[in-house]
């Protein structure tokens, strides 16, 4: 498939996770011409709790496509965290979100675009070029060779320490000292007969966190902050998975060391604050905070939806109108204080016990990450009884 000749495109949406396409469905709904480039072919998995809090599920609710408005209501309803340290664990019950697999989220996303009528090119690569009154230049890499395109409005949507945006600006990504690495893997259904659907299950020990969820399909989703000179002394990101479990009181899922882990480079970055006047970032490229239950994609839904309408406006022509203070990264500080808290294991421990006789004393800390409304979503009814195999017993050499 080629690209569509064009003089000037009216926007070109450089990525396509969650932010990317939700904003490329969106300029398309609008009647922009929109060209979206990823470089990976979907459908394909992600290293991502996939959990969407209120502001992500808000952001897809609230939407104008139907399609997109349908992802609410298909993601899995979660009623609830359970938190694990010390070999003790507790259930805090309250609206947690919804679980949904990135790889089904971002397809049907792309797929939302595609309906509205924007061009997608995966395999694909966009490379900055220059910018003026008119237009940015992108050089444009595929297997059909290397052209050179134009469009009004370009999105950075490529991620963290996009390459797009630091080549524009000459920004260097920000990481801040001691950032975690992520990583992730996304185990067969069949792995565990505990991690029960409709909750987000937390364990913390040593060296990080590991939360796991169960996707749509019934298959278990593993994603884990941690500290990379821990993994090289566990010998891996499997070995130091299963520890974390461990640490819990928890057993680990069938094959959980033999699983094609995937990680990431250092998360926590500050926020990308100077871009170019038709270049605008949007998700991961703007700055990312260290996850805790799935954050990132509410960040990067709901600051891309408030960003939507000073894009669409320079996409047709117009002049656009940007909120004075963009509502994504910057309301992280319950976030930063969850991730610092989540560090220290011991304390974690503590906090286990206090829970299990005042349980309500998590419902604030869930409000402050996004939680606690429904959007018209009722959660799932969640059985009261053990929900891991094995809770509270150590099996660990």
């Amino acid at each position: 498939m080629t690209v569509p000749e064009r003089e000037i495109w009216d926007a070109v949406v450089v990525g396509g996770g969650v932010a990317g396409s939700y904003v490329a469905a969106h300029l398309a709904h609008a009647g922009a011409d929109v060209l979206l480039v990823e470089r990976d072919r979907f459908p394909r998995d992600k290293v991502c709790g996939c959990c969407l809090n209120d502001r992500a599920l808000g952001a897809l609710a609230d939407s104008p496509i139907a399609a997109v408005r349908a992802l609410a209501l298909e993601a899995r309803p979660l009623g609830g965290i359970r938190l694990g340290a010390g070999g003790r664990s507790v259930f805090c019950r309250f609206p947690s979100g919804s679980v949904i697999s990135r790889a089904r989220l971002d397809l049907a996303l792309v797929e939302a675009a595609r309906g509205c009528g924007a061009q997608i090119r995966f395999g694909a690569q966009a490379r900055y070029v220059g910018e003026d009154d008119q237009a940015v230049t992108l050089r444009l890499e595929d297997q059909a060779g290397v052209r050179e395109i134009r469009s009004r409005l370009v999105v950075a949507a490529d991620g963290l320490g996009s390459e797009l945006l630091g080549c524009a600006t000459g920004e260097v990504s920000r990481v801040r000292e001691g950032s975690l690495i992520g990583a992730g893997v996304v185990l067969p259904g069949d792995c565990s007969e505990g991690f029960e659907s409709g909750v987000i299950h937390m364990a913390v020990g040593r060296g990080g966190y590991l939360g796991l969820a169960r996707l749509e399909d019934g298959r278990l989703d593993l994603a884990m902050a941690c500290d990379a000179g821990v993994v090289r002394d566990s010998g891996g990101l499997g070995p130091l998975a299963g520890r974390l479990l461990c640490d819990a009181g928890w057993l680990s899922p069938e094959g959980i060391l033999e699983a094609r882990w995937r990680g990431t480079p250092r998360l926590t970055r500050k926020p990308r604050l100077r871009q170019t006047r038709r270049l605008v970032a949007v998700g991961d490229a703007r700055g990312y905070i260290e996850p805790f239950t799935g954050e990132g994609m509410g960040w990067a839904l709901a600051g891309a939806r408030e960003l939507l309408p000073g894009m669409t406006a320079l996409a047709l022509g117009g002049e656009p109108i940007w909120p004075r203070r963009h509502g994504g990264v910057f309301q992280g500080f319950t976030c930063r204080a969850l991730a610092a808290f989540l560090r220290r294991p011991g304390l974690v421990a503590w906090a286990v016990r206090i829970l299990k006789v005042a349980p309500f004393l998590a419902k604030p800390f869930a409000w402050g990450t996004g939680r606690g409304k429904t959007w018209g979503i009722a959660p799932q009814v969640i059985g009261s009884g053990p929900a891991v195999a094995g809770e509270g017993v150590s099996t660990c050499d």
